[in-house]
């Protein structure tokens, strides 16, 4: 079932980069925006290199269960006690958010792939 080529991580390098932008040029305030950015880039580029090589319908899947964990991340930060802590169960939002992003670029990139083969 799996497509057999890795995608190129482009996508997720772009976004890295607009993340260290933004942390230079924001202000401090929001400049925090910018490390979430970075580490969402990270997540995604690793998921990217396990998932990339799937069919489509695991990268569906995959970003389904990328929604349902950004759902259950938010609503344990929200329903949380207020506490700052380092490695909170909210945090599975980020893997949620990574996988998201990994496979609709994937999805993306294939879609504009087949597209370009067809024109040609």
């Amino acid at each position: 079932m799996a497509n057999g080529k890795l995608r190129p991580v482009w996508p997720e390098l772009v976004t890295a980069v607009l993340g260290v932008a933004l942390i230079l040029m924001a202000p401090v305030r929001i400049s925090w925006i910018g490390t979430v950015v970075i580490v969402l880039s990270v997540v995604s580029a690793i998921i990217t290199l396990v998932l990339s090589k799937q069919s489509a319908k695991v990268q569906l899947v995959g970003m389904i269960i990328g929604v349902i964990a950004i759902a259950v991340g938010l609503l344990i930060g929200l329903k949380g006690d207020g506490q700052p802590t380092i490695f909170s169960p909210a945090l599975i939002w980020v893997v949620g958010a990574g996988l998201v992003m990994s496979t609709f670029c994937t999805l993306l990139a294939r879609n504009l792939k087949g597209n370009s083969k067809q024109v040609a």
